[in-house]
């Protein structure tokens, strides 16, 4: 066969690794979700649609200033979560990079 040993057939996920992506992704959304509905907007516009604070501020009818408010209050509630939800996150999260060893 023309394919190497490290073929691509090979790097399929098996139905075990997805189902740990859909663990993690699940303690993702839920952290996103214990968010109030600014910050989450915020955050997501942000970090998920790589917008900088003016055109998030532009976007949200809100000044620079509350977007810079909003982020830090986000980033404050999500370390909280994550702290809160550690031993899920941390086992999610190796679960998660295992897929790549």
């Amino acid at each position: 066969s023309d394919l190497p040993s490290g073929s691509e057939e090979n790097k399929l996920p098996n139905p075990q690794e997805l189902v740990e992506n859909k663990e993690l992704e699940a303690l993702i959304e839920k952290a996103l979700e214990s968010l109030p509905i600014k910050c989450r907007a915020v955050f997501t516009l942000k970090r998920f649609g790589d917008l900088n604070n003016k055109e998030v501020a532009e976007q949200l009818n809100i000044s620079i200033k509350t977007v810079e408010n909003q982020m830090t209050i986000a980033l404050r509630k999500l370390t909280a979560f994550i702290i809160d939800h550690w031993d899920l996150a941390v086992l999610a999260i190796l679960t998660h990079i295992t897929l790549f060893l």
